[in-house]
């Protein structure tokens, strides 16, 4: 999804307000983002927390 926004791991990690290792591991599958980070990845997504839940993200451009 990172990539429909033309925007590097630092830039996204930046926004969300966290660190970039911290949002490699989320996109990697590594760990799991905390409800509030989920709300701020939505926001910028403009997508439902139900739908960052759904789906493989890995597997979207």
């Amino acid at each position: 999804m990172r990539g429909t926004l033309g925007k590097t791991q630092r830039e996204l990690s930046q926004q969300i307000q966290i660190t970039c290792s911290r949002y490699s591991s989320y996109e990697n599958g590594k760990s799991k983002p905390p409800v509030d980070v989920l709300i701020r990845i939505s926001r910028i997504f403009n997508v439902s927390v139900d739908l960052l839940l759904s789906v493989d993200l890995k597997n979207i451009p």
